[in-house]
This record gives C-alpha cells, sequence and structure tokens, in this order.
C-alpha cells in the first residue's frame, strides 16, 4: 500500500538520515504531540505531551470553529513548536481530524495556524484516518492481523483491521464530544442514555461483522487509556502502565454505571488524568460499550499509541 501521507500530498522530502519528527494530533477534544526517531528498526519516543483545548466544542451544532478554539490551540501549538525546536527536530507534522472535517470554517483555521506559527495542517479524511491508527495501534503487538482497532475520538470513531494484506476501515460520526452534546447531561437520566445508544447503534450499519467477528480488540485514544487507569486506580496518568493492559466488559459497565451517578467535580477527583475529559468520559465509555455488545466482544486490549504514531511510521517507512 501507498504511503498514506504521500498520497494526500503532504509535501516533505523524506531522508534515512532524517527521521527525528514532531506529530501533532490536533483532535476534536485534544491536542497530542510526539516527537520520535527510528533507530534499529524501532520507534523511539523521546517526548509525548497532552493538551485538552476542546477544539471541537460546538462543531456538531454550530458546524464552526469558534475564535476562543482558534487562540487556545495557537496557545498549545506555540508550546509544541518550542519543544520541538528545543529536541532539533527535522520536521514538525499537523495533522486534523473529525472537527475539521466538519467544520465550515476550516481552512480559515488552518490559515490562522499557519499564519502564526509556521505550522501547516492536514486534514485527514476518516478512511485515512482509520488506516493511520491502525498502523499506530498494532506497532508494536504480535499477530497484527489479529486484531481490529476501535479508535474513539471526540468527533468520530473509527474501526479498522488488516485481512491477507487488505484493509477494512470505516469512519463513523459518532465521538465522545459528539454524543454528550447532543444527549447527555451531566447526570443523564434513562431516556437520554437510551437515545444515545440508539444514535451509536445506528452507525453500526456501515460494520462488516463477519469480518470484525474474527478479531481480538485493541482501542486506543483518552476513553480506553481513561477506564485502564479507574480500573487500576491510578490518580496519575502511568502510559508504561496502561500501555497492552485488558478491560472485560463487565469491569466497563460497572465503571460506567458508577460514573453516570457521579457529578463532574465527583469525576474529577477520581485522578487528575480526568482534566480536560471528566465530562464527556461516560458518552465515549457508551459508545465502547455498544460496539463491544454489536461486536459480542467480551474484552479489549489498550494501547497508548495510535494516530499520531501511525503518522510518524508513514513518513519513515519509505525513506
Amino acid at each position: 500500500m501507498r504511503n498514506i501521507l504521500k498520497l494526500i500530498g503532504w509535501g516533505i522530502m523524506l531522508s534515512k538520515k532524517k527521521n527525528k519528527y514532531a506529530i501533532i494530533d490536533i483532535g476534536t477534544n485534544t491536542c497530542l504531540l510526539l516527537i520520535a526517531e527510528f533507530q534499529d528498526g524501532k520507534v523511539i519516543s523521546i517526548t509525548e505531551k497532552q493538551e485538552i483545548p476542546r477544539l471541537g466544542k460546538g462543531v456538531d451544532s454550530q458546524k464552526n470553529i469558534s475564535r476562543d478554539a482558534f487562540e487556545r490551540v495557537l496557545t498549545v501549538l506555540k508550546t509544541y513548536t518550542e519543544i520541538s525546536d528545543a529536541c532539533g527536530t527535522d520536521a514538525i507534522i499537523a495533522i486534523g481530524t473529525s472537527f475539521l472535517r466538519d467544520s465550515s470554517n476550516s481552512s480559515e483555521f488552518i490559515n490562522y495556524v499557519k499564519e502564526k506559527t509556521g505550522i501547516g495542517i492536514k486534514i485527514l479524511s476518516g478512511e485515512e484516518e482509520s488506516i493511520l491508527s491502525y498502523n499506530g495501534a498494532v506497532f508494536d503487538f504480535e499477530n497484527k492481523e489479529e486484531y481490529a482497532v476501535i479508535d474513539i475520538g471526540g468527533g468520530s470513531t473509527e474501526v479498522s483491521y488488516k485481512e491477507e494484506g487488505h484493509h477494512y476501515k470505516v469512519s463513523m460520526n459518532i465521538g465522545s464530544l459528539r454524543i454528550k452534546e447532543r444527549f447527555l447531561s451531566e447526570k443523564p437520566s434513562e431516556k437520554e442514555i437510551n437515545s444515545a445508544k440508539n444514535f451509536v447503534n445506528e452507525n453500526f450499519k456501515s460494520l462488516d461483522v463477519a469480518g470484525l467477528y474474527k478479531k481480538s480488540l485493541i482501542g486506543v485514544a483518552g476513553t480506553l487509556t481513561t477506564l485502564s487507569a479507574i480500573k487500576m486506580g491510578l490518580k496519575k496518568f502511568e502510559p508504561e502502565r496502561i500501555h497492552k493492559t485488558v478491560l472485560v466488559h463487565n469491569d466497563i459497565l460497572n465503571i460506567f454505571n458508577r460514573l453516570i451517578k457521579l457529578s463532574n467535580e465527583e469525576i474529577l477527583n477520581i485522578g487528575d488524568y480526568m482534566k480536560g475529559r471528566s465530562d464527556i468520559i461516560t458518552s465515549g465509555i457508551l459508545i465502547l460499550l455498544q460496539i463491544m455488545t454489536f461486536l459480542k466482544s467480551n474484552e479489549i486490549f489498550v494501547s497508548t499509541k495510535g494516530l499520531r504514531y501511525g503518522v510518524y511510521l508513514d513518513l519513515v517507512k519509505e525513506a
């Protein structure tokens, strides 16, 4: 398969001598930074950062990125640029996902960021996002084709797997922030929860159930990593402990039933990692539970990697 980033016209000159890149994943809720280099056939993470500027707030209903969001992301990207420069990276690669696909003023936003920071942002299609998320999630798992990857973002959810070299991928407009804004109050009623479930289930019509039934699941992004941290009783986010942990359906359901009874302040007190995620964690878990129920899957592996690792691998694989 061709290099995805070349396919979308990234225009970066790749070189075997230059492979230290800063990857910035600008999502609906989070803005993630990975600085990595390739040594002896391995991806070496130099630094990783996470900020939660919630760029996609209101995009589902208004179809517009707010001016406040422009400024929030600008602050984050300036910090990430300073970190990248200090690490001596060869290039900064920034990608945008669901909220940029949906917003009517995404071009204005991209031009603004370019003018203020010099960073160009490429909007990935849902299909490209699915493939890159899959590659990033499975790269350090053995028997990669045994897995399907579930990537629950703020605005969309991607499902992908590989069979005999062929990628199956689908992107659905169900994400934790989108579901929260449409359906769920702080302590959601049974009626609200059922409405959200019905909406999520409607989106499963595009899933290839027969192919997915054969796969074990890997989950990436904040919903899965936060669930793992809650299950382990962590107060701070510890990616090394969380990576490759396993969550079973009953544990996830118990955590969901516990959280929907709590206030936002009470959820915030669970751990430092709840900042910026406390009000959308239940909607993300709802999506996960519905997917697992639909696929008759009792467990899911957690990966702390995902899209930004997939982007990095895509850049270096043909250099």
